[in-house]
């Protein structure tokens, strides 16, 4: 076999290698797309809140109360957190928080940190934190 034959095989082989490597490349294209997601898990039944008043009036200086009570269903086992919107955050206080389920709590106001003569529409939220552990 000659020298210039040997060079063509050689030649050959690598173009051949080459075309096989780029058509791979071709059709090992593949498009790869991540998505995130979350998963939330709830515990299970619900919490409803009773309160022992929906008004509530006092004399600047006084400290007005408002019970309430939770009363949970379907094995519901989260704390429930209490906050109050409307109010500021140093004139109310809460004789437990967060509660366990079918637990009471006082909702102290302080109308000493409010203004006079003032009407406040507030709200209170209860949300589920932890579960109850022993």
């Amino acid at each position: 076999m000659s020298k210039s034959s040997v060079i063509w095989i050689v030649l050959g082989i690598i173009l051949a290698l080459a075309i096989g490597y780029g058509i791979a490349q071709i059709v090992d294209k593949t498009q790869e797309h991540l998505y995130n997601f979350s998963v939330t898990v709830w515990a299970p039944g619900d919490f409803a809140c009773i309160l022992s008043a929906t008004e509530l009036e006092g004399v600047k200086g006084e400290k007005l109360n408002l019970t309430i009570t939770n009363s949970v269903s379907g094995g519901y086992d989260c704390q429930i957190f209490y906050a109050v919107n409307g109010l500021p955050a140093d004139a109310v206080s809460f004789s437990v928080n967060p509660v366990k389920p079918n637990e009471a709590s006082v909702l102290t106001i302080d109308t000493s940190k409010l203004d006079s003569q003032t009407t406040y529409t507030c709200t209170l939220i209860a949300r589920a934190d932890k579960p109850v552990t022993n």
